[in-house]
C-alpha cells in the first residue's frame, strides 16, 4: 500500500472518529431508529386540581424556542377538558419541575422514567422532576414527545404499546401530528381526572318562614380537594339574587354546615342552588325551589304522623330553627298515653323519639335548657288519686330519660313554665284537694320555683300577685314570660329576677274559665331577634250543648303594650289544640270539634301561621 493510500485510510479513520463523536453527542433521528421509553411504572394520580411547574433551561442552545415548546405541551394536557389546571411558576414550591443536565449527569439507565435513544438519555422523570439532555438537539416534535408523554406518566397514564399515534407511546417521532393527545388519550386522562371535580354537593332547605329560611349544605371530598369556599344562591321570580357563604380554605372529607338566611321575601319563589369554590372550579350542586309563604297565611299542613290528642304538654328548643317535643295526653278514646314526637323544623319532619318512662299524666309542665329536656308535675289519669312532683330529664342527643329531685313545693298542674339561661321557672296551676266524696276543690297556685339544671336543685323564689284565674296560654320573648289567664289578665314575669308586671288585658269580652276550652295560643320564638310580637287565638266558647266559634286572631306588641285584632284564621272550627311556635312560625295541631247537640269529633291535621 502506497504512503497516499495510507493518508486516504488515515483520513477516512478520522472522519469515521469525528462523526461517531457527533453522533454520540448530537444524535439525530432517522425514521428507521426504534427510540423506546422504558417506563413500564406510572404514578398514582396527583391530589389537587392544579398542577404548578417550573421550566429551568439555563445553558440550553435555541433556549426561547423550547422554553415555548415545553409550555405548548403542558397547555395540550389544559385544553383536555380535565378539571386539572397547569400553572407555570418561576418561585417557590412546584409540582412538576422541568430541568436541563448535561448528557454526563445522565448515565443510561433502565429503571421506570427514563427516555432513552439506544444507549443515549434523552430525560429522565423522577419523583417530581423530569430532568431533559441539555445536550441533545432538540426539535418541536422531540421535545414535545419528551415531555409530553413523561408528564403522562407523571399524572398516572400508563404507556400505550398498541397505538403509535398516542402521546403515551413509548415510540419517539418527529411526526408532528403524533406530538398530540389522541381521542384515545384525552379518555384515558378524563378518566383520572373528570371535567368536573369529584366532590358531591347537595343542598335543601328547612321550614320556610315567610322572610328567610335555614339552608343546610353538604359536602363529600373523599380526595381531600382544597376547599376555598361553601355557600348557596338564589334567585325569585323576578331576577333578584342573593348569596350566603363561609370561607373555608381546608381540605375536609365531609361536610355539613347551615345558613340562617332572614331576608327572603313573603310571597316568592326561590330556585337555589349549594355551590363550592375551589383552586380551579366553582361547582353547582343540585337545584331545589322553595316558596315563602304570605304574611298572615293559614296553611293546612295535612295528617299528624300519630293518633288524636289533647292535653298533650309541648317544649320546644330554644334555637330558632329548632324542635317541638310532643309528650303525653289523653287519647281519643280517653286512655292516657307516655309517647313522644319530635318536630324538626330544620328538616320538616317527625320521630317518634323514647316515650316518656314515668307515670301517665295530663296537665304537665316543661322547658328546656340546651340539649336537654326537663318534664314533670301534672295529674295523675284519676285525679282523685293524686296529682304528679316527679321530675324528669331527657338527653335529646341520647334518647334517654333520667329521674332527677322531685319538685318540693305545693302540687299543681296547668302552670307555666319557661326556661332562662341554665334554669327554669314554674310558676302559677291549680292544686286539687278532696272535697267531700268523690270530689275535688281546685285553688289557684301563687308560688314560683326555680329549678337549676347543674346542681339539680329546686328554690322559691316568691308568690306571685295572682290568686284569682290559671294560665290559659304562654309564650316567651326577650328573656320574659308573657301569660295569658282565665279571667284576660295578661301578665309578664321577668325569668332572671322572677319578678311580675301587669300588662294590657286580653281584648275580648268573652268571660273564659276553665271549663270553657278555649285553644290556640302561642307565640313567636325568642330565638328571632326581631321578634317583640306574640300572637292568641280565641277559638271556641262552649255553652252547653250550643257551641259557637269564634276564629279571633290577636297580636300582642310588646313594645307599646298593644293588641291588634287580625283576620281571624281560616282553619276549620276546633278547640283543646295542641299549639306551639318555632322560629317565626306557629303550628296548631289536632283539637277537638263540638257539634251542635254536643257531638265531639277528634281532628287529626295540622296547621301553620305565618306572622
Amino acid at each position: 500500500m502506497t504512503w497516499t493510500s495510507n493518508k486516504i485510510l488515515f483520513l477516512f479513520f478520522l472522519l469515521a472518529i469525528s462523526l461517531i463523536s457527533c453522533v454520540e453527542k448530537f444524535p439525530y433521528y432517522r425514521g428507521d431508529t426504534l427510540v423506546m421509553s422504558q417506563s413500564i411504572a406510572t404514578r398514582p394520580t396527583i391530589s389537587g386540581c392544579q398542577v404548578s411547574y417550573s421550566i429551568n433551561i439555563t445553558g440550553v442552545q435555541n433556549a426561547s424556542a423550547i422554553n415555548g415548546w415545553i409550555r405548548s405541551s403542558f397547555s395540550s394536557f389544559a385544553q383536555a377538558g380535565t378539571y386539572l389546571q397547569f400553572i407555570e411558576r418561576t418561585g417557590g414550591s412546584v409540582v412538576l419541575n422541568v430541568i436541563f443536565r448535561e448528557q454526563d449527569a445522565l448515565p443510561y439507565s433502565t429503571t421506570p422514567g427514563v427516555f432513552a435513544f439506544r444507549n443515549y438519555t434523552l430525560g429522565t422523570l423522577e419523583g417530581n422532576t423530569l430532568t431533559l439532555n441539555r445536550d441533545y438537539a432538540w426539535t418541536e416534535a422531540t421535545i414535545r414527545k419528551a415531555v409530553m408523554y413523561h408528564l403522562g406518566l407523571f399524572l398516572g397514564m400508563p404507556p400505550n404499546q398498541q397505538d403509535a399515534a398516542s402521546i403515551m407511546s413509548p415510540l419517539l417521532t418527529i411526526n408532528p401530528s403524533a406530538t398530540v393527545l389522541t381521542t384515545g388519550d384525552i379518555a384515558s386522562l378524563k378518566t383520572l381526572y373528570p371535567q368536573t371535580l369529584p366532590i358531591t354537593i347537595t343542598g335543601r332547605n328547612a321550614v320556610v318562614n315567610p322572610r328567610g329560611t335555614l339552608f343546610t349544605v353538604s359536602l363529600q371530598n373523599p380526595q381531600k380537594f382544597l376547599i376555598k369556599e361553601v355557600g348557596i344562591s338564589w334567585t325569585d321570580e323576578f331576577g333578584n339574587t342573593g348569596t350566603v357563604n363561609r370561607s373555608l380554605n381546608g381540605s375536609i372529607e365531609v361536610l355539613s354546615q347551615t345558613y340562617q338566611v332572614l331576608s327572603l321575601q313573603p310571597n316568592r319563589t326561590y330556585t337555589c342552588r349549594p355551590y363550592i369554590q375551589t383552586e380551579c372550579q366553582t361547582i353547582m350542586g343540585n337545584a331545589f325551589v322553595l316558596r315563602t309563604p304570605s304574611s298572615g297565611s293559614w296553611n293546612n299542613l295535612g295528617s299528624l304522623p300519630f293518633s288524636e290528642r289533647k292535653g298533650s304538654t309541648v317544649i320546644t328548643t330554644p334555637e330558632l330553627w329548632g324542635s317541638a317535643y310532643i309528650i303525653g295526653g289523653e287519647l281519643a278514646g280517653g286512655q292516657t298515653t307516655n309517647e313522644m314526637w319530635q318536630f324538626s323544623a330544620q328538616t320538616n319532619s317527625w320521630q317518634i323519639r323514647k316515650a316518656f318512662p314515668g307515670a301517665v299524666r295530663t296537665g304537665a309542665v316543661g322547658f328546656a335548657i340546651g340539649t336537654k329536656l326537663y318534664y314533670g308535675l301534672g295529674n295523675a289519669p284519676n285525679l282523685l288519686a293524686s296529682q304528679l312532683r316527679d321530675w324528669w330529664e331527657y338527653d335529646t342527643s341520647t334518647d334517654l330519660w333520667t329521674q332527677k329531685k322531685d319538685y318540693p313545693g305545693t302540687l299543681r298542674s296547668m302552670a307555666s313554665a319557661f326556661s332562662y339561661q341554665s334554669n327554669g321557672l314554674v310558676t302559677l296551676g291549680i292544686t286539687w284537694t278532696p272535697s267531700g266524696s268523690n270530689s275535688l276543690f281546685g285553688s289557684y297556685n301563687r308560688t314560683t320555683y326555680r329549678y337549676t339544671a347543674g346542681n339539680d336543685t329546686w328554690s322559691y323564689v316568691g308568690d306571685s300577685p295572682i290568686n284569682v284565674a290559671f294560665p290559659i296560654g304562654s309564650f316567651r320573648l326577650k328573656g320574659a314570660g308573657f301569660i295569658l289567664l282565665t279571667n284576660r289578665e295578661f301578665w309578664r314575669l321577668d325569668l332572671q329576677s322572677a319578678s311580675w308586671n301587669s300588662l294590657a288585658s286580653f281584648p275580648t269580652d268573652i268571660v273564659i274559665n276553665q271549663t270553657q276550652p278555649v285553644a290556640i295560643t302561642a307565640g313567636t320564638s325568642d330565638a328571632v331577634a326581631i321578634n317583640t310580637n306574640g300572637f292568641f287565638g280565641l277559638s271556641a266558647f262552649i255553652n252547653n250543648a250550643n257551641p259557637s266559634y269564634l276564629k279571633k286572631w290577636w297580636q300582642y306588641s310588646m313594645l307599646n303594650n298593644t293588641w291588634t285584632q287580625l283576620p281571624g284564621s281560616t282553619i276549620d272550627n276546633r278547640h283543646n289544640c295542641i299549639t306551639f311556635s318555632l322560629g317565626e312560625k306557629i303550628y296548631i295541631l289536632g283539637g277537638q270539634h263540638t257539634t251542635q247537640g254536643g257531638g265531639l269529633t277528634n281532628l287529626r291535621d295540622w296547621w301553620e301561621y305565618n306572622p
